[in-house]
């Protein structure tokens, strides 16, 4: 009688601490934050590297969990898989690196790996199917822009599987920005067949096909934005024909139709990111995202430093102004959606500051910040 109360005793205190961290699942969320380390003209550099954050989705409020100091400087874009975090860390004197990391349980980083980007500043990462990365250069010093595949290895490396330098002469509508080619970020089509790469220095999004066995990426077509745009990043609506890019340098959204076929990309209706009364020169695009519904499109602007929300018409996928809704700090590089929550990064004024999102889009303050060294970017990490 008594073994069957100590076992009875036992089950029950399991499947209490079961639905405690079935709980805690639910309500506190991990991500990663990489931060801007060194002095770099455009931004003055306080963070140490990754930190790993817990938000909690009832209240907004985040706690720091672990603080990792990087050996690669300016750790400005993750993406996470189970257990391994990769990380591009951008750099301007030699080519930029992917690091591949571990993660414990604790948050400690480990580093397994690493990998050229073979140019400057390499700046996002976005997995394609199980087996692959993708890494855009921005690059510097006169370089052009260009765009990588990576094989992922099982042991603790990335194998370089295509690399092109990107097509087209530089706009020069902003001849400070636009001298050559600079491409920002390389995403997929919801299909996963063609990969598309916006270029700020040529006002162009350029379009690749994937190969989903080799990894390999071959051009195919160019699509235009309207002079000195300079295209940073784009999002796809997740069933409409439809994509949006952001334009950095004049603060406008440019809708394009998509050809599900061919991938072919149409520009159509252009709409500012910003209030009319916001200046070119004064504010700058930074990220752009699409709420999982497709209702809501959202980005951010660096200077305004606001993040604007828009609804999405559900058959023509036109954008109409919600609000544009202060970040309460300086120079809003990244942020994500999840859930219930909009986490952003306020660069200058290193902090993190949360948001909730209402059922129709809305943003409203938390009343939580925390403090972070020249976060650049915010990326979840798989529960």
């Amino acid at each position: 009688f008594l073994f069957v109360v100590k076992r009875f005793h036992v089950e029950q205190v399991t499947t209490t601490t079961l639905k405690l961290q079935q709980l805690f699942k639910m309500t506190t969320s991990l991500v990663a934050i990489g931060c801007y380390t060194q002095e770099l003209g455009f931004v003055h550099g306080k963070g140490k590297g990754i930190s790993i954050v817990s938000v909690n989705h009832e209240t907004g409020e985040m706690k720091v969990v672990k603080e990792n100091v990087t050996t690669h400087p300016n750790p400005t874009y993750l993406a996470a898989k189970g257990s391994t975090l990769y990380s591009v860390h951008e750099m301007y004197e030699e080519d930029s690196v992917i690091v591949v990391y571990h993660m414990d349980k604790d948050g400690n980083l480990e580093e397994k790996g690493s990998c050229t980007t073979r140019g400057f500043a390499g700046c996002y990462l976005e997995f394609a199917e199980d087996d692959f990365i993708l890494c855009p250069n921005y690059s510097a010093a006169g370089k052009k822009g260009s765009v990588l595949s990576y094989k992922l290895l099982e042991d603790t490396g990335l194998k370089i599987i295509s690399h092109l330098e990107m097509p087209g002469e530089a706009a020069l509508v902003d001849e400070g920005r636009q001298d050559t080619s600079h491409a920002h970020q390389a995403v997929r089509d919801p299909s996963g067949r063609f990969c598309y790469v916006p270029d700020l220095g040529t006002d162009s999004v350029v379009q690749y096909t994937f190969d989903s066995v080799t990894g390999s990426l071959s051009e195919i077509s160019i699509a235009k934005t309207p002079p000195g745009s300079g295209p940073r990043h784009m999002v796809f609506h997740p069933t409409l024909p439809y994509c949006y890019v952001l334009g950095e340098l004049q603060n406008n959204i440019v809708q394009f139709s998509f050809d599900h076929e061919s991938g072919k990309l149409t520009p159509g209706r252009v709409v500012s990111s910003v209030p009319p009364e916001v200046e070119v020169g004064k504010s700058f695009g930074a990220a752009i995202r699409m709420s999982t519904n497709g209702k809501t499109l959202y980005c951010s602007n660096r200077g305004h430093d606001s993040i604007g929300s828009f609804s999405v018409d559900s058959e023509t996928g036109e954008l109409s102004l919600q609000e544009h809704h202060a970040t309460g700090g300086h120079i809003p590089r990244d942020f994500i959606l999840h859930r219930n929550l909009a986490i952003v990064c306020n660069q200058d004024s290193s902090e993190l500051v949360s948001f909730f999102v209402s059922e129709t889009g809305a943003l409203s303050h938390t009343g939580h910040k925390l403090a972070t060294g020249s976060p650049a970017t915010v990326c979840l990490l798989p529960n």
